[in-house]
Order: structure tokens, then C-alpha cells, then sequence
């Protein structure tokens, strides 16, 4: 069953996959943006028979008007305005409940006095799929490694979109990461746990059916075996080029020979 992609706590009861509770949501939302619309068309209205003598004292106020309109169209300075609803989730949620997104609206004013809608002038971003945001993640969490080479990332996903696990490519626990160890290629490799094996064991119970992102490579040769026996049925990583490729090409090339015996899929972004 398909949850709501905003709550994630209700089933979908819409085409734009949302429950029920989120649908009600974006209606009440939509009756309060126009009454506040007609409102303030009726205030902004009354305020354009003022004078021009009035122009100091608006100043005075904090009030801005546009230099040589003599009308008294005016642009307020930001507001916040917070409108409390009760009972808007009968039976669910105490009355009251305050949810950002719906009551907290800025009140921006344009030059000719008009209430401008929030996707006018608050800029929108695209907000990324979920195979695109995890490998994000990764990227993010391989921050913390301690490796001058090659810092890898690596976040385990359940099928509900939830973080099982989080791990980083670095030596066990309780070894000194000396920076004489790190750059010795040699003895670096002897103690180095790599990020998709700290993620496995990170992990507080069993990651079978998972999905496994890697930053900035898929798994080697040598961790591939251990992936595959913890029961991880999809990974998602990048493809590997340059330098990355010369060092580590045809250990990922055997990596892949073994995850598509077992079934693996393997997703390249």
C-alpha cells in the first residue's frame, strides 16, 4: 500500500498522492489565501483615494512608496501572519495543531499595493527523486572520512524510503588514524574498513530486501560478497571514470560479474 508522500502516515487518496488528511490540508489552505486575497484588494482599494500629504506619515510608519507616484499605492515591509484553526484534523490531532506550511504566509506587498502570491517572489527548487537524494546523502555523510585519497559514503534505504544505515570508508574503533598511517598506501589498506561494510554493521538489525548507495564508486570486489550474503537486493552508485577508473575499474567490473549472478540490480546515476 502506497503512503502518503508528505504525512507518510496515511494511504494515498488522490492522483497527487496524498491522504486524505493532507488533501483537506490544501483546501482550507486555499480558502484562507482568498479571503485573504479579497481582503486585502478591499484595503488596498480604500488606501487609494488617500492624499499625497500623507506621504510623510506613512514614512514615518515604516509604509514605502514608489518615487514620483503621487497615489497612495503602497508596499508594506514583510509580515508574518499566524492563523490558528481548531479541529482541523477531527478525531486525529488536538485542536489547534500548527502546521507551518499552511498558516505561516509572508505578506509581501508589490508596488501597486496587490498581495503577492508566494510563487512570485519566493523562489522554488527542484526537489531531487529519492535514487538522486539518497546518493546525496552519501556524498554528504563520506565527508567524515579521514582517507587524503579516496573518501567514500555509503547509506542503506528500506523499502518505506527509511535510513537503516549510514557508513564511511575508515579504520576500526580504538585504531589511531595517524596521518603517517593514512598516507602509507600500504598500511592504509591493511587497517581501512571500507563505508559499505561500516554501514552493514552499522546497522541495528537485518538489511535484507535493502537498497545500498554508494559515494563516489560502486562496491569492490572485495566487499561485493559481503553485500550480496547480508541480502541487499539493489545498489545504486556512479559510474567510475579517470583516475578512479585506472585504480579501481576491474575490481568494480568483478564486483558487477558477481551481483548479476546473484541477482543484484545495479543502478548507475
Amino acid at each position: 500500500m502506497r503512503m502518503c508522500h508528505r504525512c507518510h502516515h496515511d494511504p494515498i487518496s488522490s492522483f497527487d498522492g496524498l491522504c486524505k488528511y493532507c488533501v483537506h490540508i490544501d483546501e482550507q489552505k486555499a480558502k484562507l489565501q482568498d479571503a485573504e486575497d479579497d481582503a486585502e484588494d478591499e484595503r488596498v482599494g480604500s488606501e487609494a483615494s488617500a492624499s499625497t500629504d500623507s506621504r510623510d506619515l506613512l514614512a514615518t510608519e515604516g509604509w514605502f512608496l514608489p518615487d514620483g507616484n503621487s497615489r497612495a499605492s503602497v508596499m508594506q515591509p514583510a509580515r508574518r501572519t499566524v492563523v490558528t484553526v481548531p479541529k482541523l484534523f477531527p478525531g486525529r490531532r488536538e485542536a489547534g495543531y500548527r502546521i507551518p506550511e499552511l498558516f505561516e504566509t509572508t505578506g509581501h506587498r508589490s508596488p501597486k499595493g496587490r498581495r503577492m502570491r508566494r510563487d512570485e517572489h519566493v523562489p522554488t527548487t527542484p526537489i531531487p527523486d529519492w535514487d538522486t537524494f539518497f546518493l546525496g546523502l552519501a556524498e554528504y555523510y563520506s565527508q567524515r572520512s579521514k582517507d587524503p585519497s579516496t573518501k567514500v559514503g555509503a547509506v542503506i534505504v528500506d523499502d518505506w524510503r527509511r535510513v537503516v544505515a549510514l557508513g564511511y570508508n575508515g579504520f576500526p574503533r580504538g585504531i589511531e588514524d595517524s596521518e603517517e598511517r593514512l598516507n602509507d598506501r600500504d598500511v592504509k589498506y591493511e587497517y581501512m574498513v571500507h563505508g559499505e561494510i561500516n554501514a552493514i554493521l552499522n546497522a541495528s538489525g537485518s538489511v535484507r530486501g535493502c537498497t545500498l548507495y554508494t559515494f563516489p564508486f560502486a562496491p569492490c570486489a572485495g566487499c561485493a560478497p559481503l553485500v550480496i550474503q547480508a541480502g541487499i537486493r539493489r545498489v545504486v552508485t556512479l559510474s567510475v571514470t579517470g583516475e578512479l577508473n585506472d585504480r579501481w575499474g576491474e575490481s568494480h567490473r568483478l564486483a558487477m560479474r558477481m551481483f548479476s549472478e546473484a541477482d543484484v540490480e545495479v543502478t548507475y546515476l
